[in-house]
């Protein structure tokens, strides 16, 4: 499911909407309108991105507090940030924020997955990349990465941050391999969506942000080669501006520089792409946390990872605004 926020000049909007502390959605079992609808977990890639001069805002903590409408069929499920929720919770509630703000949010479809789920977008925001695979961690192993194509006989997925370009170092050609780049670039309907959604846009994008875990780290191109990009001091010092915003908000220290300075070599990476392709000049990739905990961060941190990263999105949006 993708949702879509519609830009916006760069003003404050102000809400007089009440405080509420509750929003109601429906379990996959007990709702018939669920049935082509699942959600992307830890291995999912979520990506934000902002077009041109103008901001596209979307103030979260009253998005977080809006009045909510009881659905009319099935059992009533609270949406929080407690827990991991399915997909048909995910994208009730962005349902229900083009509801509320029809003037800023629309959801739209950008593609389908291999198994045919809707891939949805937010203007300009993508929940769920990887929707089959977020829904097969739900109901068979938590931990999975890839999507759900099949290659080589049984060995299924591809792992769709290898999928973007070409390249072999920090990805493989064995579908059994974790880091299964897939028989060619753009080989999955996932990355074609946002491939094509970006590339078709009539008005470039400024800001490409993919989130993943568990290394808090905030890294910007190159993956695949060792020399610095040429746009380094810029991203080094808007990721330091994210940086500095996460540590203000919760104490927490991420560490900045390119994919190869931080991590290792990764071929294919949509932030590679991006930048390289895309032409997107300010291209990160998010390592959320924990580092404690790896992919399992608990659910007692939902909250307080969503409020640094709030916190670190919107002072790159000013820094952007400046330069």
């Amino acid at each position: 499911m993708s949702v879509t926020i519609k830009r916006i000049q760069p003003r404050r909007v102000k809400s007089t909407l009440r405080r509420p502390d509750k929003f109601y959605v429906y379990d996959d079992d007990e709702s018939d309108q669920s049935s082509n609808k699942t959600l992307t977990a830890e291995c999912a890639d979520h990506s934000t991105q902002t077009k041109g001069n103008q901001r596209q805002r979307l103030t979260v903590q009253k998005c977080l507090i809006t009045p909510r409408r009881k659905l009319k069929r099935g059992k009533p499920k609270l949406m929080d940030w407690k827990k991991y929720h399915r997909l048909s919770v995910i994208y009730a509630f962005i349902e229900e924020l083009e509801r509320d703000y029809p003037a800023i949010c629309t959801v739209s479809v950008i593609g389908k997955s291999v198994e045919g789920r809707d891939i949805k977008v937010k203007k300009h925001i993508i929940p769920v990349l990887n929707p089959d695979g977020y829904e097969y961690t739900h109901t068979h192993e938590r931990m999975w990465r890839k999507n759900r194509a099949r290659y080589g006989g049984e060995c299924v997925g591809v792992d769709l941050n290898r999928n973007f370009s070409n390249g072999e170092e920090g990805s493989s050609d064995e579908p059994s391999h974790v880091f299964y780049r897939g028989p060619a670039p753009f080989s999955e309907p996932e990355t074609v969506a946002v491939r094509d959604t970006i590339l078709g846009s009539v008005t470039p994008f400024k800001v490409f942000i993919s989130f993943h875990s568990y290394f808090e780290l905030i890294i910007f191109p190159w993956g695949n080669r060792q020399d610095p990009c040429p746009d380094y001091l810029h991203l080094l010092e808007g990721g330091t501006v994210m940086a500095r915003a996460i540590h203000e908000t919760s104490g927490k220290t991420y560490k900045v520089g390119s994919t190869k300075d931080l991590t290792y070599y990764a071929c294919g990476t949509s932030i590679d792409w991006s930048y390289s392709i895309a032409k997107i000049p300010y291209s990160y990739m998010v390592e959320l946390r924990s580092k404690q905990h790896k992919f399992r961060l608990p659910k007692d941190q939902i909250i307080e990872t969503c409020k640094e990263i709030w916190h670190a999105v919107k002072s790159l949006m000013d820094y952007v605004d400046e330069h």
